[in-house]
């Protein structure tokens, strides 16, 4: 069962939470610790550049994939292309 906060005060505190895992969990399992500024900086940055990739290359993927399965099982299903 799950919580749903009722209050403003209640509200705040799960979102402070719920930001504090994400922080923890990604300061937790890179080692930031034994890291440098300058290689810290550099993590980030491929980090952060990885996950653009990903998203950019999802963004710019789906759709066309998307629009050919639809094509594909209409034509299965029908038998005829669809335009």
């Amino acid at each position: 069962m799950t919580h749903h906060p009722t209050t403003s005060k209640e509200y705040h505190k799960h979102t402070s939470t719920t930001c504090s895992s994400i922080y923890n969990m990604y300061y937790v399992h890179f080692p930031f610790s034994m890291l440098t500024k300058t290689e810290s900086i550099i993590l980030h940055i491929s980090v952060l550049s990885f996950m653009v990739f990903i998203l950019y290359g999802i963004y710019s993927y789906l759709p066309a994939c998307a629009m050919t399965a639809l094509s594909q099982g209409y034509f299965y299903i029908f038998g005829d292309p669809l335009e």
